[in-house]
């Protein structure tokens, strides 16, 4: 794309932290580059809905933006669930070729074909640095979460997308 290019991006408002606001400032830097961004903004049941509806048959989208956190904090459902082209039908939204070339560089899907914690490390790892190359999507922020609590208070986890794990948790005194 050219600078000049006119691009609609859709951006949901209520759904993240501060979703609206990132959004429009990631539209500011387009703009800042020369193109010409018109944003709309939908709340999240009726963005989430529509964004992979490629073209959306109301207000056709170029840019689109996401979250993506993995709650059973496996490698291959965050990986394979979001990147194979096999797992994510609209086919505008999905990086085409990293299927292809993880298999030719036998990285994955091998990664999920182990249960040998080392392979499948290594598999996930270059999977990553191959989705990063590609650079299918603009990765805006990874955030980390921070927990803290009272020592009484034990047996609490807090796991990387945000949440607690809270269901063995005692106050010992």
């Amino acid at each position: 794309m050219k600078p000049g290019t006119k691009l609609v991006m859709w951006i949901p408002d209520g759904r993240y932290v501060q979703d609206r606001q990132v959004g429009e400032a990631v539209a500011g830097y387009l703009r800042e580059v020369g193109f010409d961004i018109q944003i709309v903004k939908m709340e999240w049941a009726t963005y989430i809905g529509r964004v992979g509806q490629k073209p959306d048959p109301i207000a056709p989208y170029d840019l689109a933006m996401l979250a993506w956190s993995v709650g059973t904090q496996d490698a291959d459902w965050g990986l394979g669930g979001t990147f194979l082209s096999t797992n994510w039908p609209p086919p505008r939204l999905q990086p085409g070729l990293l299927q292809e070339r993880c298999r030719r560089q036998r990285a994955w899907p091998p990664g999920a074909q182990t249960t040998d914690s080392a392979k499948r490390m290594e598999a996930y790892k270059v999977a990553q640095k191959q989705i990063m190359e590609d650079a299918p999507w603009l990765f805006l922020v990874a955030p980390k979460f921070i927990g803290a609590a009272k020592k009484e208070l034990q047996n609490v986890y807090v796991i990387p997308f945000g949440g607690a794990v809270v269901k063995d948790a005692v106050i010992k005194k």
